[in-house]
């Protein structure tokens, strides 16, 4: 408020951004016994985000010399430059007591780099550290009947950001049946939970899905699917309230 009159600011602006992606695989699997399996895999991910940046403040305020209010334009330039880089790796064991049913049972644990840059300066630099525990199994009671789910428990240390989940908590389930030998339905469930333990966010998402495929002749297979997908979020806002002229 400027003399009785309330004052008003616009911000406008455009930019530019460009991303790099590379990412790296490798798995090893070794027989121990029989029946054991150890299976092994490592993952390198490199991101690079470039990103140009260009705002505008229009500010209404009385002008001096007319009645009318005039504009004011601040224009600012910013460049900023995300780079982040993550090492995976992880161990799981396969146990498989009898041909029908297949044990699951791993940990993964990643480190992971990033730092920002804004105008060729480092604002930010943090190592983050995810440890997760995998369980799962596959059973084919009926050789028309297969059912799979996994759960993964994980936990975060030094997270990116204040709202960055500490806890996390991923289960799905899966079920197909192939009555015929040209026909198909399946079924699915994934939940996956992702909490900080300071409260600043709750981030919770589920997804139901179906399929049905079909294939009356060989030159056709007609295929479908549905997926809903619910979403939760709970994040902790805070704002600094005041007028900013």
């Amino acid at each position: 408020n400027f003399a009785g009159v309330n004052l008003r600011q616009d911000s406008r602006g455009d930019g530019d951004s460009d991303r790099l992606i590379h990412i790296f695989d490798l798995g090893l699997s070794f027989r121990i016994l029989d029946n054991l399996f150890l299976h092994t895999d490592y993952r390198f991910h490199s991101t690079k985000n470039d990103a140009d940046i260009f705002t505008e403040d229009i500010r209404t305020f009385p002008s001096p010399l007319f009645v009318l209010f005039s504009p004011t334009v601040a224009a600012a330039l910013a460049k900023t430059d995300d780079d982040i880089r993550a090492n995976t790796v992880g161990a799981s064991f396969e146990y498989i007591p009898f041909e029908k049913l297949s044990l699951r049972l791993g940990y993964r644990f990643q480190d992971r780099f990033a730092s920002a840059t804004e105008d060729r300066l480092i604002r930010r630099k943090i190592d983050t550290r995810n440890k997760s525990l995998v369980a799962g199994f596959d059973f084919k009671p009926w050789k028309m009947l297969s059912i799979s789910s996994e759960y993964e428990n994980g936990s975060i240390d030094n997270p990116y950001t204040r709202i960055s989940s500490t806890d996390e908590d991923n289960a799905k389930f899966k079920i197909k049946f192939n009555p015929r030998e040209n026909l198909s339905t399946g079924l699915g469930f994934t939940v996956k939970d992702r909490k900080n333990t300071t409260g600043a966010s709750d981030y919770v998402e589920k997804s139901y899905s179906a399929n049905i495929w079909y294939q009356p002749f060989k030159p056709l297979a007609l295929t479908l699917a549905y997926t809903r997908q619910d979403l939760e979020l709970n994040t902790e806002i805070v704002q600094a309230l005041g007028l900013n002229i």
